[in-house]
Formats: structure tokens, C-alpha cells, sequence
């Protein structure tokens, strides 16, 4: 944590293929001191993370080119990768799926700011833990 309360800054990557949803979560981050890129699809994603590899990854499930969990599976960091996947659904089933695929999270839509800022904490601590 910083001194003002905040979450330390961090690497953050969305893929989110609303645009408005996309938009206000990248404004809403960079707000909070992060450096934060944006996609819309797999295929962006996947070109951004080579480019410079995240800390965080915050990933819609449902993707135009396939799913968050896809991605994740996809992606082949070559350190700690701590991944949050956004959904419109939350069952236990959907749960399951998204730790399986290897999310440490699964936060369900709409959710409050305060939310995410309590998993980006969490990432956070994660980072700290790992040598």
C-alpha cells in the first residue's frame, strides 16, 4: 500500500470488448496512478502482453475472438501473472471455469470500484510474496 492509502501502482492489461466498458475501467485505473493498455480481443491482447508483460490481467470471459480463458491459457508469462476475469455471469460453475483456466479471481458485472481495488490489492501482495 501506498502512504495515501492507494494500492502501489502496477502493469495492468483489460480485455474487455465493450468499448464504453473498456474505456471507463482504463480512465477509472489511470486514475489510481496504474499504467494501463487496453484490448478488445484476444488477438490485441496477445500482442500487447508481448510488447510488455502486465502484472495484472483483467479479462472479460466472453471475447469476440474467444474467451478469457483461452487467452489466459494462451498467454505464457515469464513471471507472475495475477488475472482477474470479469463476467456478466457468476454461478459456481462459471467459477469453477475461471479458476480452472487459472484466474486467481472472477469479479461479476456490474461491480463496484472498491471491488477491484481490494483484488488490485491483493495483486499486490502476490507480487510482494513472489521471489
Amino acid at each position: 500500500m501506498s502512504r495515501a492509502g492507494r494500492p502501489s501502482p502496477l502493469n495492468i492489461l483489460i480485455v474487455e470488448d465493450h468499448a464504453d466498458s473498456r474505456k471507463y475501467l482504463q480512465l477509472l485505473l489511470q486514475a489510481k496512478g496504474h499504467l494501463v493498455r487496453a484490448a478488445k480481443s484476444i488477438s490485441e491482447a496477445k500482442a500487447l502482453f508481448e510488447q510488455e508483460e502486465p502484472q495484472v490481467l483483467i479479462s472479460d470471459i466472453g471475447l469476440p475472438d474467444g474467451s478469457g480463458c483461452d487467452l489466459l491459457q494462451a498467454l505464457k508469462p515469464s513471471r507472475s501473472l495475477y488475472a482477474i476475469a470479469m463476467s456478466g455471469y457468476g454461478t459456481v460453475t462459471d467459477l469453477m471455469n475461471s479458476s480452472a483456466a487459472g484466474f486467481h479471481r472472477h469479479i461479476v458485472k456490474p461491480f463496484m470500484p472498491e471491488r477491484l481495488d481490494a483484488l488490485l490489492e491483493e495483486a499486490v501482495q502476490a507480487a510482494q510474496k513472489t521471489p
